[in-house]
């Protein structure tokens, strides 16, 4: 089995900042949850908030999309060309997948990739958090 985390490794870039721009992009009215999101990325830098309520309060603009699951297999189809062509050459059917960005989220690209593991380094205890 192989081990790897998603983004910045087996993505080029971050998948959960790349698909809030999307969404963005998508969706200008979206743009009403960026101060919620400000705040909260400045309170973390302040350590007033934990990781996990920075992430809870990024992801806030799910709230203003209707089918969620359409947009992310519109996502997919766009940026799957994102991942590595080496991810691509060595890609076992037993690779484990590690990654903080969100299920709903990469549950897609995984089967698109036939990836059967999938785990949430959210659910692990970081140092710091």
């Amino acid at each position: 089995m192989n081990v790897f985390d998603f983004d910045g490794t087996i993505y080029k870039g971050d998948s959960s900042i790349d698909f809030w721009v999307f969404c963005l992009k998508k969706k200008k009215s979206l743009i009403r949850f960026l101060p919620i999101q400000l705040l909260a990325f400045v309170l973390y830098k302040l350590g007033l908030v934990n990781k996990k309520q920075l992430k809870s309060y990024f992801f806030s603009f799910l709230r203003g999309l209707s089918f969620i699951d359409e947009m992310v297999g519109l996502f997919w189809d766009e940026n799957e060309k994102k991942i590595t062509t080496w991810y691509q050459e060595v890609k076992n059917e037993n690779d484990c997948v590690i990654s903080a960005s969100p299920e709903f989220l990469l549950r897609e690209i995984c089967n698109r990739l036939k990836i059967k593991i999938l785990l949430q380094r959210m659910l692990i205890k970081q140092q710091g958090d």
